[in-house]
């Protein structure tokens, strides 16, 4: 039973029992609710350190706004917001099979060979930072999103699953842009 919809019932003139019963149900849910966000929390986490233990501690991302590479260890230093398969356009119109992982600061690009995932070395670096990252829906196909990086000057199209999932990815993107 949803403790919402537990209307309490107290005789007239109890209103001292009324206002407790409130609080703890206020407390209650509050409780719940950070809980919820507890539980969310060690799932995003435990589904990091899943990624991070199947990518190749060899491979390395250039990153194109900063000196330096990208590494395995550097996923540690984030939080995980969303994770997913997608398909990334190359420039020959070819489509790749990539794990999209969106973390707090970037999006990376993750692409499986031999049991292990490695940056692919396509014709865009495969880690974007996320700071201006502009996200537009492709108009004629409900699947597809274009990625714009205006730290690194590059377009990216994706595809997902679905039109659903393309939304999700969207919105969320969107809302890690404006943290």
């Amino acid at each position: 039973m949803c403790l919402s919809h537990v209307p309490p019932t107290f005789p007239p003139g109890n209103e001292v029992d009324q206002r407790d019963m409130s609080t703890a149900l206020t407390l209650v849910k509050d409780l719940i609710s950070a809980i919820d966000q507890e539980v969310h929390n060690y799932e995003k986490n435990a589904r990091l350190q899943e990624i991070y233990g199947k990518v190749d501690g060899r491979t390395k991302a250039h990153l194109p706004w900063e000196r330096g590479s990208f590494s395995k260890d550097e996923m540690l230093r984030r939080k995980l917001v969303h994770d997913g398969s997608m398909l990334w356009k190359t420039a020959t119109g070819r489509f790749k099979d990539v794990l999209v992982v969106l973390m707090t600061d970037v999006l990376i690009f993750l692409q499986e060979k031999d049991q292990k995932y490695i940056f692919p070395t396509l014709d865009k670096p495969a880690v974007i930072c996320i700071q201006n990252l502009i996200v537009r829906d492709i108009a004629n196909q409900e699947k597809g999103m274009f990625l714009i990086s205006s730290t690194s000057p590059e377009m990216y199209e994706v595809h997902a699953a679905s039109r659903d999932d393309r939304n999700t990815w969207m919105k969320l993107i969107q809302q890690t842009v404006k943290l």
